[in-house]
């Protein structure tokens, strides 16, 4: 059996908009993708799996200043990762929820497990606090090359049977 893979970055050197709630995570780097079991729609930040045991790992971080604020003030509520199905998918719980943590900078994390059925449509979220911010980068970095989330996955030797 060949090993089936993929790993997703999010890369980004601007401010964008993050709504209060879950924000889902656009991928707009295909670092590696192996087999045709993982697919990204790189659009939506959709990532759609077919049947099999998957080992998910993810991380997202961002740093937030407040929307008209002046002068710009550190938003330093609570906010985490959450893998969940795409909008339309099984139901509203998250798959997984990665660990809280402050809005600047450190990495929420998600380690875990997936069994798929059929097929399913994931995507990884970050949820902040109660408040519109803008997540911004830590320094002026025109690189582009800052990771704000990425995921890997890698579907597991399982045999079939068991997914039946």
């Amino acid at each position: 059996m060949v090993n089936e893979f993929a790993v997703y970055s999010e890369y980004s050197s601007h401010t964008t908009n993050i709504s209060p709630g879950a924000n889902v995570r656009v991928f707009n780097h295909i670092d590696n993708e192996q087999g045709d079991s993982i697919k990204l729609s790189q659009d939506t930040g959709v990532i759609n799996l077919k049947k099999g045991l998957y080992h998910i790992t993810a991380s997202a971080t961002s740093c937030f200043e407040q929307v008209n604020a002046t002068p710009f003030v550190k938003d330093n509520s609570e906010a985490h990762c959450q893998l969940s199905y795409a909008a339309g998918e099984q139901g509203k719980e998250p798959i997984c929820v990665g660990n809280l943590v402050a809005a600047d900078m450190t990495p929420s994390l998600i380690d875990t497990y997936l069994k798929v059925e059929d097929s399913a449509s994931i995507v990884l979220e970050y949820k902040n606090g109660t408040q519109e911010a803008e997540a911004v980068s830590a320094d002026d970095n025109t690189s582009g090359l800052r990771i704000f989330s990425r995921i890997s996955i890698l579907k597991m030797a399982y045999p079939s049977s068991a997914l039946a």
